[in-house]
């Protein structure tokens, strides 16, 4: 059985199979990966976002979508992951390690095996001290790089994700959950 994707793909319905892409479905394949190299020449011509570092992504974003695209189902979700938190790494430095050490903290609250609101109230306690990181009334050399994008990654999903725990009726998986939070744009596009 195949499943069409949304750019005419067939994609196989078993997930180890990595995308068919034969004479009959290339050319929406082909015809996407014109267009996103298009607009990622137009962003790199016309400077758009140079001064936020979106210009950093261009590359990393056009093979990974190629690739992303190739890879099997199973090792999609990992892919673009790993995607994003190299985007962090090449956007933020080594504040990308802080973004990602504090956002795999919150997480880790999230899931520890205590009471729902226990830790609902070491999330909010941790959100506390972030904001005061944030206001300046703890000074640290790298909280204003990291924090605006802590803030983007985690403020508001971080209340619908605690909300979401308590009432999933079917666990997603890991990979689903760390890809809700560290996003590809994020660390340019502080949403």
């Amino acid at each position: 059985m195949k499943i069409v994707s949304s750019w005419g793909l067939r994609e196989p319905a078993r997930a180890n199979i990595p995308v068919d892409i034969s004479r009959e479905n290339w050319l929406p394949f082909a015809a996407v990966v014109l267009q996103l190299g298009l607009v990622l020449l137009v962003l790199h011509v016309f400077q758009i976002e140079q001064v936020r570092g979106f210009h950093n992504l261009l590359w990393l974003i056009f093979g990974g979508f190629i690739a992303h695209a190739l890879l099997p189902f199973r090792y999609r979700m990992p892919f673009f992951v790993g995607i994003s938190v190299l985007a962090l790494g090449l956007v933020l430095r080594v504040g990308g390690l802080y973004v990602l050490g504090i956002g795999l903290g919150l997480l880790t609250l999230c899931h520890l095996p205590i009471a729902y609101w226990v830790r609902v109230a070491l999330v909010v306690s941790v959100g506390a001290v972030l904001a005061a990181l944030r206001a300046g009334w703890i000074a640290v050399d790298w909280g204003n790089l990291v924090l605006p994008v802590v803030g983007a990654l985690f403020m508001f999903r971080l209340a619908v994700y605690l909300y979401d725990l308590r009432h999933e009726r079917k666990p997603p998986s890991n990979w689903t959950r760390l890809a809700y939070f560290f996003l590809l744009p994020n660390p340019v596009f502080l949403l």
